[in-house]
């Protein structure tokens, strides 16, 4: 389930639409996370589209910012911007510059289950 926020209309990347309604980068959604896939992300689901969310866990429901589509918008990246309803297993990341940097996909998650969801991910 997702919900789009609406943008104001100004054109500036902050949640606008075009014409036909379809989400642009820029867009704040909000999604429940679904399973972890492979490359450190998980997916979420909007009007059936995936979306490939970084820095969430499945169970989740996060705000994100959309940051890519796929060719002919098959699919969706994402940020997570915000948490609405977190994990029990999300941590504090160890690393100050987990967020920024990226090269450290599952600091968020406590070890034990970052193990699990590895495991989980195909590959």
């Amino acid at each position: 389930m997702a919900d789009k926020s609406r943008g104001n209309g100004d054109g500036d990347g902050d949640g606008d639409r075009d014409r036909d309604g379809d989400v642009k980068i820029g867009d704040r959604l909000t999604v429940d996370v679904e399973a972890p896939v492979a490359g450190g992300q998980c997916i979420a689901r909007l009007d059936g589209r995936v979306v490939f969310v970084r820095d969430a866990i499945p169970g989740e429901r996060v705000e994100v910012r959309v940051t890519g589509t796929g060719k002919r918008g098959g699919f969706l990246r994402a940020d997570t911007q915000r948490v609405i309803r977190a994990s029990p297993h999300r941590v504090v990341p160890p690393c100050p510059l987990a967020r920024e940097c990226g090269g450290c996909d599952w600091q968020h998650v406590e070890v034990d289950f970052q193990c699990q969801l590895k495991k989980r991910a195909p590959r």
